[in-house]
């Protein structure tokens, strides 16, 4: 029970951070196009602070009524209890969740270019923030209830993250979200095919 309360308290944290980070970098890519470039340590702060801010949310979730992403994917609304979660995405789910983990991940590589003081053009901001958007939704909505609209979001967002990395000639990530685009099709496939999910007893 212990390395699950733990192993969930991480993932939560690990899944709000990462999400955090893609949209704020998005919004710091905007600034750029005024002229406001960035260093390396200007972004290590702002990595430092975001994860901060998701530390400090797990630690007082008892008392704060708003559901992050992260709880929602491991289907946790229960503030008091977070070893009660729904079976058919468990943390026990392990595969699943290191899949999605190194989805968000590698797609975070999307922002990796305003440590270099990188100026972004708007269509590239319109692009990435596409991306969030696809993914955010996508995660959201086919962990609450596998469905062919979230699947094609996610599926959508990865396959466009490919693209950008493309046009930067990242063909190493390019390959990379391209099979995940792939992977995720059929994880999809798969778990819209299951029964109906119930409530896990965290005491089984």
């Amino acid at each position: 029970m212990r390395i699950k309360r733990a192993f969930s308290h991480i993932f939560i944290v690990a899944v709000n951070y990462y999400l955090l980070m893609l949209a704020i970098g998005i919004i710091l890519m905007f600034f750029t196009v005024f002229g406001t470039l960035y260093n390396v340590w200007e972004i290590l702060f702002v990595n430092i602070i975001a994860l901060i801010v998701c530390i400090i949310y797990e630690i007082k979730r008892t008392v704060l009524k708003q559901q992050t992403i992260g709880e929602l994917i491991i289907g946790n609304d229960n503030k008091t209890d977070i070893l009660f979660q729904n079976r058919q995405f468990a943390i026990t789910r392990i595969p699943l969740f290191i899949l999605l983990l190194i989805t968000l991940i590698i797609n975070e590589s999307l922002i990796a270019g305003l440590a270099e003081s990188i100026k972004f053009g708007i269509i590239d901001i319109l692009y990435n923030g596409l991306v969030f958007v696809c993914i955010f939704f996508g995660f959201k909505n086919f962990f609450l209830r596998p469905d062919w609209l979230p699947l094609v979001l996610i599926c959508g967002g990865v396959f466009l993250a490919g693209f950008i990395f493309k046009t930067r000639q990242s063909i190493l990530l390019f390959n990379i979200d391209y099979m995940m685009a792939i992977i995720w099709l059929l994880v999809g496939i798969f778990y819209k095919s299951k029964s109906v999910y119930t409530p896990d007893n965290p005491h089984e």
